[in-house]
This record gives structure tokens, C-alpha cells and sequence, in this order.
């Protein structure tokens, strides 16, 4: 009888090990899957793209697309900057005229402008590569960050 219950006991440890390994591997592979998917990602991309429920052919659609729109647009912001500084150094001189200050303005205009256009065809190339479900709640999470970006500009 001790030999029965003893011959019990270690089939049972056997289960048990293999199950805690077996739970552990499937941890470690899904981790490394999600890591492998998501590549060098903000925290935030990550979340957004994991509420969206893509699948890896997606992800690495819009990883290549985000990352050509992310340079183009750096450098608009970069020219953006140097607009306003000169606005700045023109502010601060002594020969800034109305024209000379619209003109500066004009072209900070038209650099935002572009960024604006930027980002409505980016968001319309996105919008491409997803499901009516997906572009539902890609349509969603972009409005709630407006509706937030609107809220901590106004103090709402």
C-alpha cells in the first residue's frame, strides 16, 4: 500500500512540474512573441496597438509607416522651430515691422499646415491596413486623445 501511494505521490509531482514548466515556457514565448511584434515601441504605441488587436503582418505595416512619417514629420517640427526663433530674433530687434512679422508667421502657418496634411494622410494610409472593427477603435482611441489634448489645454 505504501508502495501504491508513494507511486501516486510521484506521478502527481511529475503533473504538477510539468504543468508550472510548461505554464512558464508559454509566459516566456508569449512575452518574447509580444516583445518580437512590438519592436523598439513607446509604451503607448504598445498599448494602442495591442487595444487595436493586430495581427503581426499589421504591426509591421504600420511600424514601417509610422517610422517614415516620424522622420518626415521631425524634420517639419525642426523647421517649425527655427521659424519661431527667427520670429523671435526678428520680436527682439529693433527693425520688426508688421509685414516682416506676418511674413514670419505666414510661414510658420504653412509649415503646420503641412504637418496637419502629414498626419490626416498618414492616419488615411493607416486607416487602410485595418478592419471596419479596427478602424472603429482606431477612430475611438484617436478621439479620446483629442478630447484629453482639449481637456489639458483648457484646464477642463
Amino acid at each position: 500500500m505504501r508502495s501504491n501511494f508513494l507511486k501516486f505521490a510521484f506521478i502527481v509531482s511529475v503533473i504538477f512540474n510539468i504543468s508550472i514548466i510548461s505554464t512558464a515556457g508559454y509566459v516566456y514565448w508569449r512575452h518574447r512573441r509580444k516583445a518580437f511584434m512590438f519592436g523598439n515601441m513607446t509604451r503607448k504605441e504598445k498599448a494602442i496597438f495591442e487595444k487595436m488587436d493586430l495581427r503581426p503582418d499589421q504591426i509591421k505595416a504600420l511600424n514601417e509607416g509610422s517610422a517614415a512619417f516620424r522622420v518626415e514629420a521631425d524634420k517639419k517640427r525642426d523647421e517649425i522651430i527655427r521659424e519661431r526663433k527667427a520670429l523671435l530674433t526678428l520680436l527682439r530687434g529693433g527693425s520688426a515691422t508688421n509685414e516682416a512679422v506676418d511674413g514670419e508667421i505666414s510661414k510658420i502657418n504653412r509649415l503646420q499646415g503641412d504637418i496637419q496634411r502629414m498626419v490626416a494622410m498618414h492616419i488615411l494610409n493607416e486607416k487602410t491596413m485595418l478592419d471596419k472593427d479596427q478602424q472603429n477603435r482606431f477612430f475611438d482611441l484617436l478621439d479620446t486623445y483629442l478630447e484629453r489634448r482639449r481637456h489639458a489645454a483648457f484646464g477642463h
